[in-house]
């Protein structure tokens, strides 16, 4: 079906009667990027000029300093899911009778929605209603929505800003500096091997009417102190192989996981680097749940990132598109009870277990590179 055609009928469903005192729930996929958030904000914006209330959610972690400091910068209000017992409980109520849609994800119950849905799949006994996004998906994932908005472009921000305009709504300065760091940060500074001409029409939209010291607070934004750490950790460990590099970040703060991605992409600059991966272990802390986690850049145009991580950390534990994928694997039982009793990072325990995950892991993704 055409993409305009897909935008009107969600329009209709929208402005139906029987529909007229639903609220819309907009629904983030996991630890959301620019990209999905700025996508959500010209949604909900659409969504409102139909005199509908309307409201982002979100679950797992914002992670990424850039994000976070977006958020902030550009004052955008969405509600966490998972943190608050009894904001869980009214939404799971509200959630009933409203209008869901999800934004730039396909997943649902599975991959990037998990946390989400931890919360949300309980209280549905139903699909959601939308589903808007630009990643590439086959016919049978598409047909399990009611209405479907898809596209192949660079970013899910190129779609919303379309949509914007297709309703001839205005985009306000907050907004265009939102949308145009969701096409910058998702096309990877307009590099990506995927941008496509509406993408660059979008940007070139966009950028007359962004607020230009916002932009550039968030474009400019602070890495963590601990930035410093895990960069040195990274490099001490590097093992390169051809074209491949792996190396190891050490322990890492939920809140600073990002930083796996970024090191990827720093390594990936790297002469005679086309493949990259950082591996961390993620600690919540006390009792609270541990995790190897991995990051995986790659610009092998023959290669399928999605599928090699899949293959070397497990199918239900990672996923990615074109270039990019992650990964993030239980740590249970008497090893992360001893991550609890040996918390000194000098420990001879957890020095150990870092070498022997990393040299375990870094086999894993040598045999699984030298089959590409």
């Amino acid at each position: 079906m055409d993409i305009k055609e897909s935008r009107k009928i969600l329009i209709n469903f929208l402005s139906k009667k029987e529909n007229e005192n639903k609220i819309v729930y907009l629904l983030c996929h996991d630890d959301p990027d620019p990209d999905c958030i700025a996508s959500c904000m010209a949604i909900k914006k659409i969504v409102e000029s139909l005199k509908k209330d309307c409201y982002i959610l979100y679950g797992g972690d914002i992670s990424h300093h850039q994000t976070r400091v977006m958020l902030n910068t550009i004052n955008i209000d969405m509600i966490k899911i998972g943190e608050d017992e009894e904001v869980d409980l009214e939404l799971k109520e509200s959630i009933k009778n409203s209008i869901i849609g999800i934004v730039d994800t396909f997943h649902w119950l599975s991959g990037n929605c998990t946390e989400i849905n931890k919360v949300i799949d309980s209280s549905l006994e139903r699909l959601p209603d939308f589903c808007i996004d630009h990643h590439i998906a086959d016919a049978n994932v598409k047909n399990k929505f009611p209405i479907c908005i898809n596209d192949h472009v660079g970013s899910c921000s190129t779609l919303a800003v379309e949509f914007l305009q297709d309703e001839s709504i205005d985009i306000q300065e907050s907004l265009a500096t939102a949308l145009l760091l969701g096409i910058i940060t998702d096309t990877n500074d307009l590099k990506s091997e995927f941008i496509t001409d509406r993408d660059m029409v979008a940007y070139e939209t966009l950028k007359k009417d962004i607020d230009l010291k916002l932009f550039q607070k968030i474009i400019n934004y602070p890495r963590p102190v601990s930035y410093l750490y895990h960069r040195e950790k990274a490099y001490s460990s590097l093992h390169k192989e051809n074209s491949m590099a792996i190396a190891f970040a050490g322990w890492v703060n939920p809140k600073h996981r990002s930083i796996l991605g970024e090191l990827c992409q720093e390594l990936c600059l790297i002469e005679s680097i086309e493949s990259s991966m950082v591996i961390g272990i993620l600690d919540e802390g006390g009792d609270k749940d541990k995790y190897l986690i991995a990051s995986f850049r790659s610009s092998e145009m023959t290669l399928d990132c999605s599928e090699f991580v899949q293959n070397v950390f497990g199918k239900k534990y990672s996923g990615g598109r074109k270039g990019v994928a992650a990964a993030r694997v239980p740590i249970n039982g008497p090893f992360a009870l001893m991550i609890d009793h040996f918390n000194d990072e000098n420990s001879e325990f957890r020095q150990d277990l870092e070498e022997s995950l990393f040299e375990t892991y870094m086999k894993r993704v040598t045999e699984e590179k030298s089959k590409n």
